[in-house]
């Protein structure tokens, strides 16, 4: 009984979790606001950039206005955004602040368009293991499947 027990609670809280990329495939696409800033832009390539390094999956970067079916990571604020009724509490979090954030499927990483967003995609990265030491030394885990717990996470910088 207690064995059948803790096989449901592992059942349930890996069902709450994301997979990202399964054996070197994924059907996530970045979403980023056709205004996206360049921070916000380099933050969808960054990401696109380490989690092909980490997994051989290579996830296309789509603007909010083209539509795309399936899981989407959406990077910075955008129709894409709202249109899931998320409301990001950007004003509070100031330039550098940032939310990780699981709706359902979907992965939001957003934050001040001038740095949070790139902030909050290199703490995402950090999440799955990565690691920068200098900018000539770096520790990117290799693995074909990459998969995450359910994400809440709001970072704002004193």
């Amino acid at each position: 009984m207690k064995r059948a027990a803790l096989w449901m609670m592992l059942a349930a809280a890996w069902a709450q979790g994301v997979t990202l990329v399964e054996n070197g495939k994924s059907a996530y696409t970045i979403v980023v606001a056709a205004k996206a800033s360049p921070s916000e832009q380099r933050a969808a390539r960054e990401l696109q950039r380490f989690l092909e390094e980490m997994s051989g999956a290579k996830l296309a970067i789509v603007t909010d206005r083209q539509r795309v079916r399936g899981p989407k990571l959406l990077v910075g604020d955008s129709a894409a955004v709202k249109s899931l009724g998320v409301k990001l509490p950007l004003e509070e979090l100031g330039p550098e602040g940032f939310v990780l954030r699981t709706r359902g499927a979907n992965v939001i990483i957003a934050g001040g368009r001038q740095r949070g967003t790139m902030y909050g995609a290199t703490a995402f990265l950090e999440r799955l293991g990565c690691r920068w030491f200098t900018s000539e030394v770096s520790r990117i885990p290799k693995s074909p499947t990459i998969r995450f717990d359910a994400l809440d996470v709001t970072e704002k910088p004193a």
